[in-house]
């Protein structure tokens, strides 16, 4: 019944490999990733190819489905950026709050909206979405949630909450609470020792939270194409509007828009909270 947090944050020791496994581990995982980012190659090309000839690789290559969709036609990256820094702000206030409540306080119910949060990665995303049709359409407050902009960052941030729910309740039991108790004895209150003390020991934590939320947010496509209206439309969206229409390119175009932003976002985080602080990604010391 004891308990155990740690007081400071230590990188993982590093330990190297010996004899055959030293070759043997790298190939094995080259070999296994190979195959895995076949469909990611295989999109890139359908991204660049303009002619094919019964042949496994374009003939002739073009960039105008990038053009299209990112000069001439960019509202569906907009909206999905929009859309996913707005829901990453709700997710923050909300998700970080809610964290805080389930592993600093034993207030009534708590319980419950933990498991209230958590169902929500149990449920589709289409029932997400006629949920939200149904309990929306009809006037609140004089406003039609489902006829305003509003709806796309909320239904984004309620599908997407509990990845930094977890991950701020995860690093608040890391956290001694006597660090804590220490502020509030000098007089500190509540919410001056979470953003003084309990912040800057987890902020690790809740950035990956807040990552991996945005990361789904911006692959969501079940909910967001029951909810979208025109001029509302997301990267996934534009995805299968262009796939329906037989647009083929441009629908691989916005696929690699998609995966070099994800991309892109892990490689931030990780230069955030890895590489320079031997953080959450690895040890590094750069």
């Amino acid at each position: 019944m004891r308990e155990y947090a740690v007081v400071s944050y230590r990188a993982v020791e590093r330990r190297p490999l010996r004899g055959a496994w030293r070759a043997l581990a790298p190939a094995l995982f080259a070999a296994v990733l190979a195959l895995a980012f076949l469909p990611h190659l295989g999109l890139l090309l359908a991204a660049l190819g303009k002619a094919w000839s019964l042949s496994p690789f374009p003939t002739r290559f073009t960039l105008e489905h990038f053009d299209q969709v990112l000069h001439l036609t960019p509202t569906y990256v907009l909206n999905s950026l929009r859309w996913g820094a707005l829901a990453v702000v709700l997710i923050l206030v909300l998700g970080v709050s809610i964290g805080w409540m389930l592993a600093r306080t034993s207030v009534p119910g708590r319980d419950l909206v933990d498991s209230v949060v958590t169902l929500v990665l149990a449920l589709p995303g289409t029932a997400v979405g006629i949920a939200y049709l149904r309990a929306f359409h009809t006037p609140l407050w004089g406003v039609t949630l489902t006829r305003s902009w509003f709806v796309m960052p909320l239904v984004l941030a309620v599908r997407r909450m509990p990845y930094t729910v977890r991950a701020t309740f995860a690093s608040l039991l890391t956290v001694h609470r006597a660090m804590e108790e220490a502020a509030a004895s000098v007089g500190a209150s509540s919410l001056r020792t979470f953003f003084d003390v309990s912040l800057p020991l987890i902020w690790r934590g809740v950035v990956a939270g807040a990552l991996f939320s945005l990361l789904f947010a911006l692959q969501e496509a079940a909910a967001t194409i029951l909810l979208v209206l025109p001029g509302w439309e997301t990267i996934t969206v534009g995805i299968f509007t262009f796939y329906t229409s037989g647009t083929f390119g441009q629908a691989a175009a916005l696929g690699v828009v998609l995966v070099a932003l994800s991309a892109a976002i892990l490689y931030a985080i990780y230069r955030l909270t890895g590489a320079r602080l031997g953080g959450l990604f690895g040890s590094g010391g750069a």
